[in-house]
Order: structure tokens, then sequence, then C-alpha cells
């Protein structure tokens, strides 16, 4: 007995030359994997080609969250504005209820493809990529999304305006919103038993179930990162277990080619790559400040010649664990390498659009070949007790240094605690002094005007720190606003009294004579009020004079 194909009607809606939902011109097939289809298509009204991804509906039927998964990319992408990350125009269901989205189609190719032809990238080039991956993560943070699956083979490389080596970071459809990684409570839900990304470039937590954060990306950052300046993968084992293990190890990851990259970018990789979160970079913005800036300005054609290089003909990408590329895999994006005898056959039907002359390529040094372990793939269906294993090894180690970890840790959150409150006040004193210095500037104005101009400098404060960070994820209100906020007053004050001293010293001597806490009047007379009306009559007092003796020296 014959069994009926259930993908058999989706592969005749997207034969080559068909019209998909009557706007679709179906032109080629880019590739088949576990979950969908994916073919190039063009506009027929708009005339743009497009990537037409369909859910296969034999997945659907087998697996109803893959389907979910779909919709969450379709999500998650649709509210990405960057233009460093790939762009969705359209996405429905056909009447046979066939799920699919439409994506930007990109000319060019993956970076594990550029690292596995032309081997390790000099450092202008590799940290020209790296920017602008974090503009694109600096976005999707922003928003609360974590991406948990960056890897070479998602970071699309093609030429924009001439611009060579412009990143599109793709397939966001294992990411993961912020606020439902902090929502889940692990006490009570159980674990899955698969993982979410690919294994070489996932972090230590995400590894483990737990909830993931930006310096989770950043984690994956560094290792893509280290890999482009060294041309080798990050982490090679032949087994998961073994890539999980590395992972998990509360030693430093042994980078065995860390040592030929400049001390710089060894210090930023190293960072990314820390075991605990908290000892990462937290934000994107903190690790763009760390990024080297020397020869980022170079001039672009300079390197466009590299560029046009690794575009001039398709390489074969690194050992898959099956001969089709997975639609999931970051690739469904780009025409694949055509065979020789495709490309004739093409040229001879007409079909085959002029290419630029192929430049000749020098001789480079080949690259040892080496087994490339099958860790590509998306989601791996792994029992856990590997993890639970190495994860029980670590926590052995743990206890029997338990009681100095406590209290390293219980010093270091006091010291926090501390610190904290003493920008706190030192911030609230700020406040209270540049108000007292400027309105005492401003003596001979009405209080109305005084008052407002008070009330200016605590909106600019507010401002400062709204206008000087991108918006942290999961960073608690008194690091995102008080801390800032705290030390922008300190900064105004002293921006104040050097105004007060050499613009209008006289009239700011006046004022802290006569009448320094004239805003107390309307209050109620009862401590600390009463106290610190004291203390800023008692200090105006003291800084009187000193803004006298200025107003006699300076000849203006």
């Amino acid at each position: 007995m014959v069994k009926s194909d259930p993908d058999a009607r989706l592969r005749k809606l997207l034969a080559p030359g068909s019209l998909f939902e009557e706007k679709y011109r179906v032109v080629s097939q880019l590739g088949t994997g576990s979950f969908a289809i994916v073919v190039k298509a063009r506009h027929e009204v708009m005339g743009r080609d497009v990537a037409l991804k369909c859910l296969k509906p034999s997945v659907v039927r087998s697996n109803p969250e893959v389907s979910e998964r779909f919709v969450n990319e379709v999500q998650i992408v649709s509210r990405l504005r960057h233009p460093n990350t790939v762009t969705i125009f359209d996405f429905g269901q056909t009447d046979d209820d066939l799920a699919y989205m439409v994506l930007e189609y990109l000319k060019g190719q993956t970076l594990d493809e550029l690292i596995a032809r032309e081997g390790a990238l000099d450092e202008t080039r590799a940290i020209h990529i790296c920017r602008q991956i974090l503009k694109s993560l600096a976005e999707a943070h922003a928003l609360g999304i974590i991406h948990r699956d960056l890897k070479p083979s998602n970071i699309m490389l093609t030429e924009l305006h001439g611009e060579p080596d412009f990143v599109k970071v793709l397939d966001f459809g294992v990411a993961k919103l912020l606020e439902d990684s902090e929502r889940r409570d692990t006490k009570f839900q159980p674990r899955s038993t698969q993982f979410i990304g690919t294994p070489v470039y996932m972090s230590p937590e995400q590894v483990l179930g737990q909830p993931v954060a930006p310096a989770s990306d950043l984690y994956s950052l560094g290792l893509i990162l280290y890999e482009m300046l060294t041309g080798q993968t990050p982490i090679e084992h032949d087994s998961v277990a073994s890539v999980v293990r590395e992972h998990l190890d509360d030693r430093p990851l042994p980078f065995p080619k860390l040592d030929q990259v400049a001390p710089p970018l060894q210090k930023i990789i190293r960072k990314c790559t820390e075991r605990q979160p908290k000892a990462r970079y937290r934000t994107v913005k903190a690790f763009a400040r760390a990024l080297p800036v020397e020869g980022v300005a170079e001039s672009i054609e300079q390197i466009r010649p590299q560029a046009e290089l690794a575009t001039a003909e398709a390489a074969p990408g690194l050992t898959q664990e099956t001969s089709e590329p997975d639609v999931f895999s970051g690739k469904n994006y780009l025409a694949p390498p055509e065979p020789e005898e495709e490309r004739a056959a093409a040229a001879r039907s007409g079909e085959f659009l002029a290419r630029a002359p192929r430049q000749r390529e020098p001789q480079r040094p080949k690259r040892p070949k080496r087994p490339s372990p099958s860790l590509s793939t998306d989601e791996l269906d792994l029992d856990l007790e590997t993890v639970n294993r190495q994860r029980q090894r670590i926590e052995q180690r743990r206890r029997q240094r338990s009681t100095g970890s406590r209290q390293v840790d219980g010093d270091w959150e006091a010291r926090e605690y501390w610190t904290r409150l003493s920008v706190y006040a030192a911030g609230l004193l700020a406040s209270h002094w540049g108000f007292v210095l400027l309105t005492a500037m401003m003596s001979g104005q009405s209080n109305s005007v005084r008052f407002g101009a008070g009330l200016l400098m605590i909106v600019a404060a507010v401002t400062w720190t709204a206008f000087s960070e991108v918006q942290a994820v999961g960073v608690d209100f008194g690091r995102r606003w008080l801390v800032p906020t705290a030390k922008n007053f300190v900064y105004i004050l002293g921006i104040i009294f050097l105004a007060a001293a050499l613009w209008r010293p006289g009239p700011t001597s006046t004022g802290l004579t006569t009448d320094p806490t004239w805003f107390y009047a309307s209050l109620p007379k009862f401590p600390p009020l009463t106290w610190i009306d004291a203390a800023t009559v008692w200090g105006a007092e003291t800084l009187a004079p000193l803004f006298a003796y200025m107003a006699n020296v300076l000849p203006y």
C-alpha cells in the first residue's frame, strides 16, 4: 500500500513558474528542511524578489508546536525595523490552511561560509561585522527580544548601495520575549528536554534551561567574534555532551588560538564568555564601547576587494547533519550555490541572470580539514541526564567552597547596597544645592521665575538619563533611572557652581546672604525640614564670601 504524501500539494504549489496566492510567481527552490520549504519568488505587481517560506503540512500534523513557533517568528520579526535585521513583508494562510511568510530575498553569503572559505578575518573587518550585529541586537533587546540562536550561519553578509559586508541578522524563529523568560516559574514548570538554539554557541544559562537575558546573546556573539578573528570554531567536540560540558565548566573556555588575537579583543572575548551572566557585558552599548576603534574608520574601498572576492563564487558550507539546508538554520534567505550544469542549462534557456566578471582570487593557504561535529541543528532532543551530571559536579565543587562563596557574595551585595545608597544621597544633596545656587544666582527675579528655573534643572537631569543610555532590558529601576539621574545631578551642580562663580558671582553672593531658603517659607515648620533649613543657611553663609571674592577679582 502506497502512503500518501501530505506535502505533495505544497510542492506542487511551490513548483517553479506557479503563481502562489495569486501574487507571488515562484522562481526557484532555495531550501527544504525539517520544517518548511523555502523558495525564491517574485511579486507579480511590484516586481520584487522575495523569499517565500511555507510550513510543511506533515510537520504541522505531527508537531503542532512548530506552527506556534512559525507564528512566533512572524510576530517577533515584524516588530523589528533595523536595517541590519531581516525584513518580513507578508504573512498568511492559504485556503488549505498552509501557513507562509514572505521575507526579503538576500544575495550574498553567510558568515560561516565566508570563514570556511577565507579563514580568519582581519580585525577591521571582524569589528565592522560585529558592530552591525550589535546594532541589530540593540533594537531587539530594547523591545525585550532575545535572539537565543546567534551563530555564523544566521549572519548574512550582502552588499547594500556599494557597501560590502552589510550584515543581516536572520532567524528570529527561536527568539524569546524577555518578559516571558522572567515570568516563568522554574520551580513549578518542568524544563524542556529540547535545546532551543545551537549548542556550540549557546550560553550556559540556556543550556540549563534558565531564564535568558541580553547577556545570553552577547555570550554567543563573543564566540562568533573569536571565530571571525581566528577562523576556528570556538568549541570543537564530536558530541553534544562534550560541548555542554565546556559551556558549564567554571573554568574559562580554552580558546586554543586566542593568543593570536590582539590583547584588547582577547579581553572582550573573555568577558563576553564568562560563565556567570552578571560578569559579562550587561548591554549591547557596553559591548560596543569596549570594541577598539582603531581601523574602524578605514576606507570602505580598502576592504571592498575582500568582500567582492568573498561573493564572487559560492563556497560549500560546513558539514551539516543532513545534505539539505535546514530552513531554520539561517540559510533560508539566500540562493544556494548552483551546480555548473544547472548554470549552463539556465544560461541556454535565457533564465540565467548576467553576473559580474569573476575576479581571479589569489592563492590562499588551504585551511586544514577537520571533522565538523553535527551540532548545527536548531533543536536537539537531548536527554538532560548528561547535563544534570555535569551540573551536579559543578554544584559539588561549589559546596566544597560554599562558606567562602557565600561570604564573598554577601560582601559583594553589601558593597553594592552601600554604593547605591551613597550615590542616591549624593544625588539628593546635589539636587538640593543645585536648586539653592541656581535660584541664588537669579536673585532679583520673581519667585515664580526662580522656581521654574529650579524645576528645569530637575527636568534636565531626568532627560539626560533618558537619552544617555539605550533602554536596558532586565535592569531594575534603580540601576536604570535612579543611579544615572543622581550622577547627573552631581554633574549639573558642578556646571551651576562654575556658572555662578564665573558669570554671576555678585548676584549669587547676594542671594546666598539674604534669603537662600526662600522656597522653605511655604513649607510646615517641623523637623527634619527645620534642620535642613538651618543647615542650608549655614552652608550658604559659608559659600557667600567665596562668590563675593570672585566678584571682586573678576575684571568683568
